[in-house]
């Protein structure tokens, strides 16, 4: 059948009900989309065929390669240690201390966790806060890809493109994490760009600090 006799059967005129001055009315028009045929749909391309193969990696055939998920965060409490968590070193007793972050108020803030301690410490307001449920940031990658992730100096305080978020603000303002050393103790901690320095908690305070690395994707 044509096209256009097949388009004129799909056009059909529906009557609705409707009431005008004590008499009825009926008009109310309805048509079909046109239906175009494959050639105006598609052009000069084919229909797709089930079971035709994907195209390679990047999207039809660019330059992208594949991607590994590197980094994680593992849910812990009342000292918990994940496997693979990321360390930044450790206290002056031997102790590691490790990447976490946890919530505070409206806040979501990167703090660091000590191996034998019952909690995480975050500084905010001046203050170390201990908090017993929070994350850990586990090392997810498979090692015969490489290492996806690096400790990168943080010079003149221009936060790398590639640093990575680990928190937000109660205005949703990103928090980067940090690691530095506080009175000889290694130290995880946030980064806050405005601010242009790192916080870190210790000793029961907030103690800001202008020299600190921060981790960056690879």
């Amino acid at each position: 059948m044509a096209w256009t006799q097949l388009e004129n059967k799909c056009k059909s005129t529906c009557t609705l009900l409707s009431r005008s001055r004590g008499r009825f009315a009926f008009r109310h028009q309805f048509s079909f989309l046109r239906l175009r045929p494959h050639s105006k749909m598609y052009g000069n391309q084919p229909y797709p065929q089930p079971g035709a193969q994907p195209p390679p990696y990047g999207g039809g055939g660019g330059s992208g390669k594949p991607a590994q998920v590197c980094l994680s965060w593992v849910p812990a409490s009342n000292g918990q240690v994940p496997p693979r968590a990321v360390q930044v070193g450790t206290q002056s007793d031997g102790s590691p201390v490790y990447v976490s972050r946890a919530r505070h108020g409206n806040e979501l803030i990167p703090a660091k966790l000590v191996q034998g301690h019952g909690h995480v410490c975050l500084p905010y307001g001046g203050k170390e806060h201990l908090v017993q449920q929070y994350e850990v940031l586990c090392d997810s990658g498979m090692p015969c890809f490489g290492c996806g992730w690096a400790w990168a100096p943080c010079q003149g305080f221009n936060v790398p493109p590639n640093a990575i978020i680990g928190g937000h603000t109660d205005r949703n303002e990103p928090l980067y994490i940090g690691k530095g050393f506080v009175n000889g103790d290694a130290a995880a901690g946030k980064v806050y760009s405005p601010h242009q320095c790192a916080y870190f908690s210790w000793g029961g305070a907030e103690h800001s600090s202008k020299q600190f690395e921060i981790l960056v994707a690879m």
